[in-house]
């Protein structure tokens, strides 16, 4: 599942990025072209402008001398003038005496310049005989195929008397476009497997999470509820993150409803058993167990109501649960007014002395419940791990000292030294 998601993120990625990469290139090679032309044009237009700022007249040649008016036209000024174009070096520009190229950068196939050489028709057709300007993307010139653009010179009488023209060679312009094309592909390449690679990246991380979460929720399912979510997924600020909070909440409360008391919010016998077989009774320490239990709670119920019998078990729970904190032990509700209590590496000589400051703050305590006073006290058995070879016979132990205690007159802690 998770290669088919990742897979797919792939191919959507590269699909998508083939269509813009594609229309991009389309754009590029467009706007390259048009920016071509629009430079074409602007150098006709600027050598017309120089053409009638430097000569006043009609044009004329007879197949040697050039003039305009009064004015000879040499070669030499014909380069001056187009020198002054500020365009690119590889546009050429023609002087043409009706459909004849007078001065010219239009070179021969030998390499020599075509003076001499005759417009294509279509120019002919278009700026001599039509009058107006001409521009070309794909306009033939002495054999070779440029994008050109024609001005035509007037006479004063409005005739036409040759043509001024700028063009560049169609295979140097697609070659240009084509470039800024390439140069546009291989960098839109470039960020598309640099932006997949992150893409895939985040994804492999994202689905590693949501694999995660899926363990978490089988562990839950299975009754599993140590377990917990990597830390780094708690912290994800999304809705990855906010759903592993609520998961790990929900972790937390099924974990207290199953493994501790609802009332006393102690641990339950359930969960206490689990504790006691993480035990080790082989430990040179060793651990000790208590039971205790609430003298006379039946006659608590029965007096003072239900009501108060809970109260009391909740305040009972409150200081079994600060004593455990304060010396390192584990408490539980074993069941109806009962609880046990586990000390690691205690004696029961040890623990003794701690139960009993304990039953001297239970006495000491004020139970009072809708206006009436209860006296609670508690009889507590001890044993530890010298008296038996497995837990849940020192527990049996503890107990038979609690019934032992019971028996004896209640409201007394009984260990195995006492025997």
């Amino acid at each position: 599942m998770v290669n088919k998601i990742l897979l797919m993120i792939v191919i959507s990625g590269i699909l998508l990025g083939a269509v813009i990469i594609t229309a991009g290139a389309i754009m590029i090679y467009n706007a390259k072209e048009d920016g071509i032309i629009s430079e074409i044009h602007t150098a006709g237009r600027t050598l017309g402008n120089l053409y009638y700022a430097e000569y006043d007249g009609d044009l004329s040649y007879d197949g040697e001398v050039c003039s305009a008016g009064d004015k000879i036209i040499g070669a030499e000024d014909f380069v001056r003038i187009i020198g002054y174009i500020d365009c690119e070096d590889d546009i050429d520009y023609t002087l043409f005496f009706e459909d004849t190229r007078v001065f010219t950068s239009v070179q021969n196939i030998d390499g020599s310049y075509a003076v001499g050489t005759k417009a294509a028709q279509d120019v002919t057709q278009n700026v001599l005989h039509g009058g107006g300007e001409y521009l070309s993307s794909k306009v033939l010139v002495n054999g070779v195929y440029y994008m050109g653009y024609y001005e035509p010179i007037v006479r004063d009488d409005g005739r036409i008397m040759g043509m001024l023209f700028a063009g560049k060679p169609l295979d140097s312009a697609t070659a240009s476009a084509s470039d800024a094309t390439v140069r546009f592909i291989v960098l839109a390449l470039v960020t598309l497997f640099v932006a997949l690679g992150l893409c895939f990246i985040g994804a492999r991380r994202m689905l590693a999470d949501f694999s995660d979460i899926k363990k978490q929720l089988a562990k839950l399912a299975e009754g599993d509820f140590t377990a917990r979510l990597p830390e780094r997924i708690m912290k994800r600020r999304d809705e990855i993150g906010e759903v592993s909070v609520h998961i790990e909440t929900v972790r937390k409360n099924l974990r207290d409803m199953v493994e501790r008391d609802p009332l006393t919010k102690l641990s339950n016998r359930r969960s206490c058993k689990c504790y006691m077989d993480n035990l080790s009774i082989s430990d040179s320490e060793g651990f000790s167990v208590v039971m205790g239990d609430i003298d006379y709670f039946k006659k608590i119920n029965d007096t003072y109501g239900h009501a108060a019998g809970d109260y009391v078990l909740v305040k009972i729970s409150e200081l079994l649960e600060r004593c455990c904190h304060e010396n390192d032990g584990y408490a539980a509700r074993w069941g109806g007014e009962e609880f046990l209590m586990v000390f690691a590496s205690h004696s029961a000589q040890q623990t003794a002395e701690i139960v009993r400051a304990l039953l001297d703050d239970i006495r000491a305590a004020e139970f009072s419940f809708e206006g009436s006073r209860i006296a609670v006290t508690m009889t507590f058995g001890i044993a530890d791990t010298k008296c038996a070879d497995n837990a849940e016979a020192v527990i049996n132990h503890a107990d038979a000292l609690l019934y032992e205690g019971k028996g004896s007159g209640r409201n007394r802690v009984v260990t195995q030294n006492d025997k």
